[in-house]
């Protein structure tokens, strides 16, 4: 068959996981989300299995990254939020993720 598919927005205020917006999931089971530390946040889901996961996020803006870090092993994907303002140093940094787009396609 086909490849699966998760489109979401994903929004994170204060000690909080994200909240979750989806806009299409064809996974048949739905990811959960955590909150990880300080600029740090798990999106769980048994169906995340290399290879034939692929994930993209939205950029945010200038000043902060949401970079994603992929454990198929552990059947999550890791989103951290960094404050750019005082590069070179990265500052972990909550209340970043204000309805950034997320897609997961698994492929057959």
């Amino acid at each position: 068959s086909g490849e699966l598919e998760y489109v979401a927005l994903l929004s994170q205020n204060g000690v909080a996981a994200p909240t979750i917006q989806v806009i299409k999931n064809t996974l048949g089971v739905t990811p959960t989300a955590l909150y990880a530390g300080v600029g740090n946040y798990e999106l769980h889901c048994p169906l995340f299995i290399p290879p034939q996961t692929f994930v993209e996020t939205g950029i945010i803006d200038w000043n902060n990254l949401a970079a994603v870090q992929y454990n198929p092993s552990a059947g999550l994907i890791q989103i951290n939020t960094f404050d750019l303002s005082g590069l070179p140093a990265l500052t972990p940094t909550d209340g970043i993720l204000q309805n950034t787009p997320i897609r997961i396609t698994i492929y057959p």
